[in-house]
Formats: structure tokens, C-alpha cells, sequence
């Protein structure tokens, strides 16, 4: 399933005209996004690719939070203070997004037990149209103590950073602006980007990714991207429990919660959730970069997703199951015909009958109020 940062590109690429509000702009990424879901949904195995292309959202009155004036880009920072990194809970949230001038790192909502994740982005003024733009430009990743390794990073330049050795590399992403029937990029080629990875505490790190795109890198330069390492900060309170949109009811034997990904159904940046179950996992315990638990292929998972009904696309075949024949792909109807939810099995591997038992056990909360989520105990 593709990610949020996925979907915050496909939004670009339907953003409607400046005299739409942000809910027509959370409405245009949410139907592109579908629309390719929904070839599934109405029974289609494989699909004409469709074109993503970059741009920009452009957003009437957007309310900006965790305000902030602008910082210069700094290269060495003061000594930190002494204290002792120690793992935080599963599922939990332990920073806050923050401004720095036109930039804001989100706050974060997605999380594993290997790191936490969010995305950055740009403001900028379209004065033509006294309209605000707001571009993707990157990505935060921060990893629990001791999990993450910097070694593609040592070929770069060593940095101090927050009085803590870091590193500035040039690296590259397989990218493509083609999309199969099954959300999967295609037609790949590898673009370079510039990335930071610096520790925010002992053998606690930390990565700033820029974007990319075929046609290269967004607007997020290094000299930024040290500011904002320099800026981070852990919450001064208790960390923020991560939600869940239901309780499960069954879950095959042994399968546990392994990922989060988004906190609203109704929030800017987002326009589905996607939970990641299965047994337990060990690669996260040492990683080198991010890792896609809902591509996974190698052993059976359980993805569920939760996601706005739309209007399939004009080629989409009507259903006539809940489930499509050998994808391992089910789908649930939820009451109120606003949200539907789905359940797969990227490797292959498990029954429709088990995705179904999952999907018809699921309690949901009201979805549209996300304080009436379940904090993950």
C-alpha cells in the first residue's frame, strides 16, 4: 500500500484550482489515491499505469500550527546536555513537529517498533493568486537507541551536530512517476538526494531524507536540513500514545501489531490509515534505512486499511465478491457509506477466509473524531 508520502504527491497532481478550499484539496488527493484502490475494489487485477507527476498543493487559509520564526542554517551546535538515551515505549510518539521559517516538520504519525516517521514541508506565497502553496520535500526519521547503522552515510562528510558526530551523504532512491493496478511504482530509476543522519542522543539517531522525484530533488538543502537537526528536540512530557481506529476482535495465532501508519482520517496530510500485523520481527532490531513492513512479501502479514468510500474509476468492473480471486485482498463496508476498510496478505499467503475473519471483527471507534481512537495499551 503506498505510503503518506505517496499520497501527499498524488494530491499534488489533482490539486484543484487556487479558488478551492483545503477540504476540496484532502478531497482531491483522497480520490486519486482511491481511484486506484478502487480498480481493486471493483474486481480489477492489473490496471493501465497511471502518471504522477510533481507540483505543488496550493491551499486557500491553510491554519498553520507549532508556530515559529525563521532559524539560520547552523553547522556546529553547543554541547548537549548529559542524560541517558533509553528506548521509549512501542507506539509512542516522543516529538513534536516544529516551524522553521517556510518549512514545518510534521508531527509524526507513523511508528513501529523501530523508529517513528513524519514528513516536511514547504510554505511558500503564490502572489499572483494570494494563494499559500505547500510542497513535500522530505522526510524525518527517528530511530529508537541502538537500532539504526550509518553506513551508508560514512562515505560522506562527518558533521558535528547537536555536539554529536554526524553525517551529510548523497544518496540515491529508486523513483518513478507510473503507478500499476495494485498501487506498485514501475518503470523505476535511481535519482540522487541529499540525507543527514545525526544523533539526538547516544547511539540515537536520526535521518532528514530529501525528496525526490524523476525529475530530482525537492527543496530541502543540506545547510536546511542541519538547522532542522539542530532544532529537534524530544517532548519535555510523556510521550503520545499512537491510536488505532478499532480493536481487533481475531487475529491469527501469534500475529501482533507491527506498524502504524497515520493518526486521522480527517487531518491535511492524510487521506487513509494503514495497520501492519504479523509475528514478530527482528530485522527492526538493526536497520540502515526505513523499511516498507506493507511490501513485505516474504512472509505472511495482515494489512489493514482504512479508507474513504469514492467512486470507482469508469473502467472499474463491477465486484461480485468481497474478495479478489488470488490477490489475497479483501474488503469490508463500513455502515454510514463514508469509510470502507481492506485486509491483505502481500506474500500470498493467507486464506480470504482469514482476511475476512479479521475484517468482520473489527469494533470500530467513530472514526471522524480521532480522540475517540484506542491508545495502543
Amino acid at each position: 500500500m503506498p505510503d503518506m508520502r505517496e499520497l501527499l504527491r498524488i494530491a499534488r497532481q489533482d490539486a484543484p484550482p487556487a479558488l478551492y478550499n483545503v477540504d476540496d484539496i484532502v478531497a482531491a488527493g483522497r480520490r486519486r489515491k482511491r481511484w486506484r484502490l478502487a480498480q481493486r475494489a471493483g474486481g480489477i487485477g492489473t490496471a493501465a499505469a497511471a502518471v504522477v507527476t510533481a507540483g505543488v498543493l496550493v491551499i486557500s487559509n491553510l491554519a498553520l500550527s507549532g508556530g515559529g520564526g525563521a532559524a539560520e542554517p547552523v553547522g556546529i551546535a553547543s554541547q548537549p546536555g548529559p542524560f541517558v538515551m533509553e528506548a521509549s515505549e512501542p507506539f509512542t510518539f516522543t516529538f513534536d513537529g516544529y516551524r522553521m521559517g517556510d518549512y514545518h516538520v510534521l508531527p509524526p504519525t507513523d511508528v513501529n517498533l523501530a523508529y517513528q516517521s513524519t514528513n516536511i514541508v514547504r510554505y511558500g506565497k503564490n502572489y499572483a493568486k494570494d494563494k499559500t502553496d505547500i510542497a513535500f520535500v522530505g522526510a524525518m526519521t527517528v530511530y529508537q537507541p541502538g537500532v539504526f547503522r550509518p553506513e551508508k552515510f560514512l562515505s560522506g562528510t562527518k558533521l558535528i551536530v547537536q555536539g554529536r558526530e554526524a553525517y551529510r551523504a548523497q544518496l540515491t532512491r529508486m523513483v518513478s512517476n507510473q503507478i500499476d493496478g495494485n498501487g506498485n511504482f514501475i518503470n523505476g530509476e535511481e535519482v540522487p538526494y541529499d540525507a543527514l543522519a545525526w544523533q539526538y542522543g547516544p547511539d540515537a539517531w536520526a535521518v532528514i531524507a530529501q525528496e525526490v522525484t524523476r525529475y530530482g530533488p525537492q527543496d530541502l538543502p543540506a545547510t536546511t536540513q542541519i538547522a532542522m537537526a539542530e532544532r529537534f528536540t524530544l517532548r519535555t512530557g510523556e510521550p503520545v500514545k499512537a491510536r488505532l481506529p478499532f480493536r481487533t476482535g481475531y487475529l491469527p495465532a501469534g500475529y501482533e501489531l507491527l506498524s502504524v501508519q497515520g493518526q486521522s482520517m480527517t487531518s491535511p496530510h492524510s487521506g487513509m490509515v494503514t495497520f501492519v500485523y504479523g509475528r514478530a520481527d527482528r530485522s527492526l532490531e538493526s536497520l540502515t534505512g526505513p523499511v516498507d513492513l506493507q511490501r513485505i512479501r516474504k512472509v505472511p502479514s495482515i494489512v489493514v486499511s482504512l479508507l474513504w468510500v469514492d467512486t470507482p474509476p469508469p473502467d472499474a468492473k463491477k465486484r461480485t465478491s468481497r474478495c479478489n480471486e488470488g490477490q489475497h485482498w479483501c474488503k469490508l463496508d463500513l455502515p454510514g457509506g463514508e469509510f470502507w476498510a481492506l485486509a491483505e496478505d502481500p506474500s500470498q499467503t493467507l486464506a480470504d477466509a482469514e482476511l475476512l475473519k479479521v475484517l468482520d471483527n473489527l469494533d470500530f471507534a467513530t472514526i471522524k473524531k480521532a480522540n475517540t481512537w484506542h491508545p495502543i495499551a
